[in-house]
């Protein structure tokens, strides 16, 4: 009970001060008060304290500075993404929260991606699907699973934003080990991808994006349908009403 008690203290302590740089009052680049005497001001022990700023570092929200203190980091879009990357990991956010998350963006990714995609990006597009092709054909299922990753990789950098980028990779590198899961002891399920893959990037070489879109939702809902027989407390998600 007492470690129960020891460790809710520390995730309302990085609360707090992730709440602190929100509101403004730690700055990029501030130099954090010396240990002993800021956690006297929060009535907490030293030790507490030095938890909660580990957790913060590995988070990439401060960074010690040896010899010099603690500072609060300036934010890349690099380090915002490793941050949600840890996130997601330290939350245990549910597998079947991150495919919901999966389905709203990525179908709007594919939507952009329909209306933005230059002939280098088709171009590249085409030449990862023919890599898949070939190693379904081959049973190859590691390059199947490395060439998945980056066709999807490419249509979130077809649909020119950086942000949406960088979010649908994070969410993919955190779900990988179900995909590969997925694929290894399902490898049907290749052809079910590659099919997919086919006709979303077809939708997009048309210049279509409302049939990108639906390609994409229809392809994520039919993986989550398949990965919930190989995990069983995942829920099927549902294509949000348009009302």
């Amino acid at each position: 009970m007492a470690v129960f008690k020891q460790t809710k203290l520390i995730t309302k302590i990085v609360e707090e001060i992730k709440n602190q740089i929100i509101r403004g009052e730690l700055q990029a680049g501030q130099k954090l008060p010396p240990q002993d005497k800021w956690a006297k001001e929060m009535g907490i022990s030293r030790g507490t304290l030095r938890e909660a700023l580990n957790q913060l570092v590995l988070m990439g929200i401060i960074e010690m500075k040896q010899g010099n203190g603690t500072y609060v980091k300036s934010i890349t879009p690099s380090s915002f993404m490793e941050s949600l990357s840890l996130a997601l990991i330290m939350d245990k956010s549910s597998v079947s929260e991150l495919l919901d998350a999966r389905l709203c963006i990525e179908s709007a990714v594919a939507f952009w991606a329909a209306k933005k995609a230059t002939a280098k990006d088709l171009q590249e597009l085409k030449r990862t699907c023919q890599q898949m092709r070939e190693a379904y054909q081959e049973n190859n299922t590691e390059e199947f699973i490395k060439k998945d990753l980056e066709f999807h990789i490419l249509i979130a950098k077809s649909s020119k934003n950086r942000v949406l980028m960088r979010v649908v990779q994070t969410i993919r590198e955190v779900l990988y080990q179900f995909i590969a899961d997925y694929f290894s002891l399902m490898p049907e399920t290749m052809k079910n991808a590659l099919n997919y893959h086919t006709r979303i990037l077809k939708a997009i070489e048309e210049q279509n994006p409302e049939e990108a879109k639906k390609e994409m939702e229809a392809h994520i809902i039919s993986l989550t349908r398949r990965l919930s027989s190989l995990h069983h407390d995942l829920a099927s998600p549902q294509i949000p009403n348009k009302s």
